[in-house]
């Protein structure tokens, strides 16, 4: 896959970093979230990832161990790219 820059780049990872959520610890109120939305949708994986310069970093996930993926690998680069919800 192609590693997708928006023209936001700059200023979208300014603003996540200001949050300070990047590699914090498990909250319970995410965690209930993703767990709830895969047993409404039925589906095995559900992600709460937000995305820095070189990761796809999961905040909250549900139906799967690893922490983050690549940025290059991630379904999350080409939702930046857009600019609507």
């Amino acid at each position: 896959m192609s590693n997708l820059i928006p023209t936001n780049e700059v200023e979208r990872l300014q603003r996540l970093k200001s949050y300070k959520i990047l590699d914090t610890v498990a909250e319970p109120m995410f965690d209930d979230l993703t767990s709830l939305t895969s047993k409404l949708l039925d589906v095995p994986i559900v992600l709460i990832s937000l995305l820095d310069e070189k990761r796809q970093w999961f905040k909250s996930k549900y139906g799967l161990e690893e922490p983050y993926t690549s940025r290059d690998i991630s379904f999350c680069q080409y939702t930046i790219m857009d600019n609507q919800i």
